[in-house]
This record gives C-alpha cells, sequence and structure tokens, in this order.
C-alpha cells in the first residue's frame, strides 16, 4: 500500500514541489501544477503513479490563471486534508477548500482525471477541465456514509468552506465500489423550466391556494392572447425570462420549454408539480437507464388535484424528459382519477443525500400516496400538518419549507409537531433558518437550492422573499451557500400565480 511519506520521497525526487501533491484516501492522487512545479513534471508523475499500486486515480489540478507566488503559489494554499473528528463518522477525512479558490473566475483551478481499473494498468483520461470544486462534488462528494453539511460547519475559519467529507475506508479499495454506492447529491445544475407564454390564472387552484391574490378575487388575468398584452401576463414572461438569465449568469443550465393557449395549462409554468428526476443506484429501480458512472436515471409522474393542471403532463414533454436520459418511468399518476393527489417537489420537499421526504399533509399531498412513494424510491417520509397565518392548511410543503445540502429553510411555527423536524435536521446536520407565518406570505420558503458551474450551492429566491429574509438569516443563508443568491423580481407571478422561484424550476438530476 503506497504512504505519504514513501510518495513524498518519489515525487519530490521528480522535482514536483511539496506543497503540489496530496494524497485522498489511499487511492486518489492529486497533482498540482503552476507556480511551483511546471506542467512538464506532471506527465513524469503520472507515469510514477503507474508503478505504485494503490493508486487508482490520479487529479491533474492545473494552475492555469492564478499566480500569486506568495499567498496562492501550491496547491495546499488551496486546498487543505484533516482526519475527521473523533466522534463523528469514525476514520475519515474532512476536505476543506478556501472560498476564494472558485471566485473570481481567475482563482479557480481545472483538473484533469485519469483513471485505471486495477494495478499495473496504463492510466487513462476520463474527463477534462473540470473546476476544483466540481471534481470534489463529482468525484469525492456525497461519499456513503459521510455528511458535507458537518465538514461545513467544522470549517477552520469563515476564510473557508469545506466541500467533502469522506470515510476513508470507501475510498480506500476499489473507486467502482463507492461509485455504486452514491446516494446522489442535494442539487442539481441542470434544471428544466417552462416559460410562462401562455400564463393566465388558473380558478381551478385557487380554491386552496391562498397565495393567489388576484384568483381569490375572482379576475382572470390574460384568459386570451388578445388580453395578454394588457395585464400582468406580459410581465410574468418578462420576470420568468430574468430569472433563467440570473440563474444562467450564476452557471446554471437550464433547459426552457413553452406552452400555449390550445394547451389549456394555466400553471405550465410551475412544472416541478407533475414530475422528478431521480438518480439510484444500480438495481434499485429495475430497468433504469444508467449514466456514465453507473448510476440509474428515472423520472416519476405525479397525480395533480386540478384537472387543467394533468394537461401538463404532455407527451412532448415527457419524450423530452426521456431525450434527456430520463427513459425509466414510475407513473404514479392513476389515483388522481380517484380524487388522489400528490403534486411532486411541490409536496415533497425531499433532502436527496440522506434520504428524508418531508411531507405537509393536504388535499394535494395525501399521507398514503407519500407513504408509497417513499417505500418505492427508498427514502423515509415524514408527514406533518401545516397551517398559514390564517390557519389554513398550507397547500404545499415548499411554500414553508426548503432543504439544501447544509441548510434547512422552515417555517416551525406552523407545523403541529415542530420538536419532530427539529430533531430530523439535527439528526441530518442541517442549520435551520426558521421563518415565520408572515415570511411564508412573503414566499420565504419557497426557495431552492442549485449548483452553479463551479460546483457550489446557490440559492434561488424571488426579490420579495430576500427583502422578507432578516440580515441574520441571509448571512446563514449565505454561508452554506457560497455560491450566492439569486433574487429575482417574481411580483407579477406571486400575485397572480400563487408560486414563487421554486415553484419554477423543476431540477434535473
Amino acid at each position: 500500500m503506497v504512504t505519504p511519506a514513501s510518495l513524498s520521497t518519489s515525487l519530490e525526487a521528480l522535482g514536483v514541489f511539496p506543497g503540489d501533491f496530496a494524497l485522498l484516501g489511499t487511492d486518489t492522487l492529486l497533482l498540482g501544477a503552476g507556480a511551483k512545479t511546471p506542467e512538464h513534471l506532471i506527465t513524469s508523475a503520472l507515469e510514477h503513479a503507474t508503478q505504485e499500486a494503490g493508486i487508482l486515480r490520479v487529479a491533474h489540478v492545473r494552475d492555469v490563471f492564478d499566480r500569486d507566488v506568495k499567498a496562492r503559489a501550491t496547491l495546499s494554499s488551496v486546498i487543505r486534508f484533516h482526519p475527521a473528528p473523533a466522534g463523528t463518522f469514525g476514520e475519515g477525512l474532512l476536505v476543506e477548500l478556501l472560498k476564494d479558490s472558485f471566485t473570481p473566475a481567475h482563482r479557480i483551478r481545472r483538473v484533469d482525471v485519469y483513471e485505471r481499473s486495477a494495478a499495473e494498468a496504463p492510466f487513462g483520461l476520463v474527463c477534462s477541465d473540470l473546476s476544483l470544486p466540481s471534481f470534489l462534488r463529482t468525484f469525492q462528494t456525497p461519499c456513503p456514509g459521510g455528511s458535507s453539511s458537518f465538514g461545513r460547519r467544522a470549517a477552520r475559519s469563515s476564510a473557508s468552506a469545506v466541500l467533502a467529507v469522506c470515510p476513508v475506508d470507501v475510498l480506500a479499495a476499489d473507486p467502482a465500489a463507492w461509485v455504486a454506492g452514491f446516494r446522489g447529491k442535494q442539487s442539481s445544475n441542470r434544471v428544466l423550466m417552462v416559460a410562462p407564454s401562455a400564463f393566465t390564472s388558473n380558478a381551478e387552484a385557487a380554491q386552496d391556494n391562498y397565495f393567489m391574490a388576484a384568483a381569490a378575487a375572482g379576475e382572470n388575468p390574460a384568459a386570451t392572447p388578445a388580453a395578454a398584452a394588457s395585464d400582468g401576463s406580459e410581465f410574468v414572461l418578462r420576470e420568468h425570462a430574468g430569472l433563467v438569465a440570473e440563474m444562467e449568469a450564476h452557471g446554471v443550465s437550464v433547459v426552457l420549454a413553452s406552452h400555449s393557449y390550445v394547451h389549456d395549462t394555466p400553471d405550465a409554468c410551475f412544472p416541478n408539480n407533475w414530475f422528478s428526476t431521480h438518480i439510484v443506484r444500480p438495481g434499485a429501480e429495475a430497468g433504469a437507464t444508467s449514466d456514465s458512472v453507473g448510476n440509474s436515471k428515472l423520472k416519476v409522474l405525479y397525480p395533480m388535484k386540478c384537472e387543467n393542471r394533468r394537461r401538463e403532463r404532455r407527451p412532448d414533454l415527457v419524450a423530452l424528459l426521456s431525450n434527456l436520459g430520463y427513459q425509466e418511468t414510475i407513473d404514479m399518476s392513476a389515483p388522481e382519477t380517484a380524487g388522489q393527489a400528490l403534486e411532486g417537489t411541490g409536496v415533497l420537499v425531499l433532502d436527496r443525500v440522506n434520504r428524508v421526504a418531508y411531507v405537509a399533509a393536504s388535499e394535494r399531498a395525501q399521507p398514503e400516496l407519500a407513504a408509497q412513494w417513499a417505500e418505492r424510491l427508498g427514502y423515509r417520509a415524514v408527514v406533518f400538518t401545516a397551517t398559514d397565518i390564517n390557519n389554513r392548511t398550507i397547500y404545499h410543503t415548499n411554500v414553508m419549507m426548503a432543504v439544501g445540502t447544509s441548510v434547512a429553510v422552515v417555517c416551525l411555527e406552523s407545523v403541529d409537531n415542530a420538536e419532530a423536524l427539529r430533531q430530523s435536521f439535527a439528526a441530518t446536520g442541517h442549520e435551520v433558518v426558521d421563518i415565520t407565518r408572515q415570511q411564508v406570505q412573503e414566499m420565504c420558503g419557497n426557495v431552492l437550492e442549485v449548483e452553479s458551474a463551479t460546483g457550489l450551492p446557490v440559492m434561488v429566491m424571488s426579490a420579495r422573499a430576500r427583502a422578507a429574509f432578516t440580515p441574520e438569516q441571509i448571512q446563514t443563508i449565505e454561508k452554506h451557500c457560497p455560491g450566492g443568491i439569486v433574487a429575482a423580481d417574481l411580483g407579477n407571478l406571486e400575485r397572480i400565480g400563487g408560486g414563487s422561484a421554486r415553484c419554477t424550476i423543476a431540477e434535473l438530476f
């Protein structure tokens, strides 16, 4: 087995600077090139690694733009490795990446990844030009048995962010073994959105969506294309375009669909209610399509309460999802004919890493269906009742709760059993941002964590929601979302449609 001491001696003999290499676990070697170690030495180091029987992966970390020879000359100046504290995960490894290593753009180091299937076999390039944060998230986190949320809290100072906590025994053996055990990450870099190109207020949905001020007052904006130019729908289109632009500016990949008046789907711009996508371990769902690392990709279709919302499951959009790689389907839509509903990630707020589904029971979330979903997908369902500021049942869980990688935004005062939620979040290591019922009215619960181009958590919300968070709450969110906050003006969409930023986004994992 290769040891840090033997590796250090041999690599330094080749001319690799001491701070430009690190052993991650016992099978992954990080090699830095830049101000201290020239690029041409990496080839020799890679050839040398071939002779080390325990090394199965080499990550070549390239310092292309950042040549700060005083503070950032070596790989060790931007990334550190520490043993996990005793009593957390047993023997583990904590990976710390300095915050200024992923922004601005010239600070981001790039990674080429080489792998081999067995000792003494040659290395082959498996991917190139990943950002360093993306490499850590793609190849090292989340690890079975680990929790990136603990790592963030354990960061040594505000100048650093921890992106990974990986058990050494998982990394030490066969890379394929821990890749096969990969349970999915919390946030996605790719999303599907539907432009509100035929947007109207949905009178059917207004029966229990009390956020729809216009519909509740008996209005019906944009009932026809001719009316669209004179009411709020044109502004809704502009707001939606602004949200898409802001997300893309943060490196989020947006697949943008549209709808027309012939579809008769007034709420089509809220696609996360009728489908969700998932990555599951091989064999978890028989026949599911495998992705590039052997995990299975599938889509789930959901039963909708409102008849006109059922039409959002258009054959062309279902086919689009199949073309995007989600060829296998779990179709749970049948119970809607009996008046039962489970409206996707509107009612299922998912902790994907820890496999917990939070569900506020309502006319749109039957607990029995939630239990069936959880059993099928391998989640633990936490079902509760939540009420709004006027003591009315909250129709969708995602207006009062959002779960990120290491932070949870939740209105505990609205829940019948708040202590159960506190204990659940404590068990998964989430820091709770506790919002009030009034903040729920301001859409503070309808936020979503996505992933930036550099692999960092970004929190998406409306400008209205951001203004309603307290400075302390914003500070907490920013601490856990180093990729930043997207806050788009969605005032007309919120007023007429009764949904905010999270409702417009369907994650593509």
